[in-house]
């Protein structure tokens, strides 16, 4: 996926930045930010599958709090996907993408 080969890539430019520069705080919230993404990007998958179906972005809304564009998925941007903090909710996330599959 190519959201997943970004963030390595982005790891790596964060690694070879100057040694200085790591004690910056915009750098450690950088590197937080690259690592959140890292963890997030499977459930992104998951929720990318044909599966997926609208009662199920119901059940997510319902479960992060948030509104998200799931009846245009073209509009949906990665950004409100992280604002939801699936992270929290991971657990929920996969049962709902697991039962999905079945």
């Amino acid at each position: 996926m190519k959201f997943e080969e970004d963030a390595s890539r982005y790891t790596e430019q964060c690694i070879r930045l100057p040694k200085d520069l790591k004690e910056w705080l915009a750098y450690k919230e950088l590197k937080r930010k690259i690592e959140d993404l890292k963890e997030v990007l499977p459930l992104i998958t998951d929720l990318k599958k044909p599966s997926i179906r609208d009662r199920h972005w119901i059940k997510i809304c319902e479960i992060t709090g948030t509104r998200l564009n799931y009846e245009n998925p073209d509009q949906m941007l990665i950004e409100d996907l992280l604002k939801a903090e699936l992270l929290k909710y991971q657990e929920d996330i996969v049962d709902i993408t697991e039962s999905a599959d079945k």
